[in-house]
């Protein structure tokens, strides 16, 4: 699979682009909006993954740019989310394939989650 991850602290963008990686997938990493934006307009991915603390930085972004939309059918792993976060149920359809993995819940076994 491929993947478009959007975490822009460093160290742990890496610790999760690592875990895809070792298990044998493409990822596309993203620092910020910027990055995203692009990775977004340029497709060819099969789902998202996002630190919900870096979603939030560039949200009036992604509305402006109607980001949201376009994504409306790449189902999105919701990393350090908080407790009931549906941020997206405003601006973008809820994906069957969305996930939302608690923020204490931590970064371990994410692939187990998207396989």
């Amino acid at each position: 699979m491929k993947f478009v991850l959007l975490y822009e602290d460093k160290k742990n963008r890496a610790a999760v682009e690592k875990q895809f990686k070792d298990a044998g997938h493409e990822v596309i990493t993203c620092e910020g909006t910027n990055d995203f934006f692009q990775a977004v307009e340029k497709g060819g991915f099969d789902r998202i993954i996002i630190d919900v603390k870096s979603w939030f930085r560039g949200l009036a972004v992604y509305r402006y740019f109607g980001i949201a939309k376009k994504i409306a059918d790449v189902p999105i792993l919701f990393i350090n989310s908080p407790d009931g976060f549906t941020v997206l149920d405003n601006i973008r359809p809820k994906n069957p394939g969305d996930l939302y993995v608690l923020k204490e819940e931590g970064r371990e076994n994410l692939v187990a989650r998207v396989a």
